[in-house]
């Protein structure tokens, strides 16, 4: 589960209590999304692949997470790689020279 220190954060304008209750509720149940069974059979990417993502783009699968069925993925253009579960619709991306 996602958890930062509040000392860390820097806010506009003060969040309600609720909406953080909420935010945090989300994200808790995140985890039982991400969950895969027989990860083995959906797994469809290796390792250094070139993807395709309707939403993100085009990435690269740097690591396969078979726990959580899921694969961790560097978009570009996006500084930070993303979780997405092995259920999400990717298709190949060949890069061309």
């Amino acid at each position: 589960m996602l958890e930062l220190d509040d000392k860390l954060l820097q806010y506009a304008k003060p969040i309600a209590d609720n909406i953080r209750v909420d935010a945090l509720g989300y994200i808790k149940n995140m985890n039982r999304w991400m969950k895969c069974e027989n990860t083995e059979q959906k797994i469809v990417f290796t390792r250094g692949d070139n993807i395709s993502y309707h939403i993100l783009g085009n990435g690269k699968i740097l690591e396969l997470n078979t726990d959580k069925g899921a694969y961790l993925i560097k978009f570009e253009g996006i500084d930070t790689p993303r979780e997405i579960s092995v259920k999400v619709k990717l298709e190949n991306f060949n890069r061309k020279s």
